[in-house]
C-alpha cells in the first residue's frame, strides 16, 4: 500500500477486499481506512467501492469501525468520481442495511447537482436517483444513521 503508482496501490485495495478470509477482512480495514484519504482520486474512490465489499464480508465490523463514517467525508470531495463512487458505496450498504438510514440534506444534493455535467450517464443517474430515494432531511446531513423505521425501497446494486 506504499507503493507510488496509484494504479498499484488500488489494485491491492480492490484484491484485498475480495478475499473473504476473516482475518484477512479485519486486516484490511486499516489499508481502506488510510487510502480513503490517498492523495489520488483513483485510490479513494476504489477505496470507497471497497467500504461496501467490506459490508459484504462483516456488516457488525464495518459498522462498528469509522468507515462509514470516513465514506460520508468523502461526498465533500473535489472529485466528482469520488464523490459519486462514495454515494455508490453509502447506496449499497443502505440497501442491505436495516440498522441504516440514508438521508440527505440540502448543501449535498446542491453539490450533486453542480457535479452532474462532469459525470457519466450511470453517475449522473446514481446522483439523481438517491435524493429520491432517501426521506426528506430534518437536521441531517448526507450521512448513514439508524434506520427509525419507513419504507425501504430496493434498489440494484451498484458494485
Amino acid at each position: 500500500m506504499a507503493d507510488p503508482s496509484p494504479l498499484v496501490r488500488a489494485l491491492a485495495l480492490r484484491t484485498m477486499s475480495y478475499v473473504h478470509v476473516k482475518e484477512f477482512v479485519h486486516a484490511t480495514v486499516p489499508q481502506v481506512r488510510q487510502l480513503l484519504r490517498d492523495n489520488d482520486p483513483y485510490v479513494r474512490k476504489t477505496a470507497a467501492f471497497c467500504v461496501a465489499k467490506l459490508y459484504d464480508h462483516d456488516k457488525h465490523m464495518v459498522e462498528k469501525s469509522d468507515l462509514i463514517d470516513k465514506l460520508n467525508s468523502l461526498l465533500r470531495d473535489d472529485n466528482p468520481t469520488v464523490v459519486a463512487s462514495a454515494l455508490a458505496s453509502l447506496m449499497d450498504i443502505w440497501e442491505r442495511s436495516e440498522a441504516i438510514k440514508l438521508t440527505i440534506d440540502y448543501n449535498n444534493a446542491s453539490k450533486m447537482v453542480a457535479i452532474l455535467p462532469d459525470c457519466s450517464e450511470y453517475v449522473q443517474l446514481l446522483l439523481l436517483l438517491s435524493p429520491l430515494l432517501s426521506p426528506p432531511p430534518h437536521h441531517f446531513c448526507c450521512r448513514c444513521r439508524r434506520r427509525q423505521g419507513g419504507l425501504k425501497i430496493p434498489l440494484t446494486r451498484y458494485i
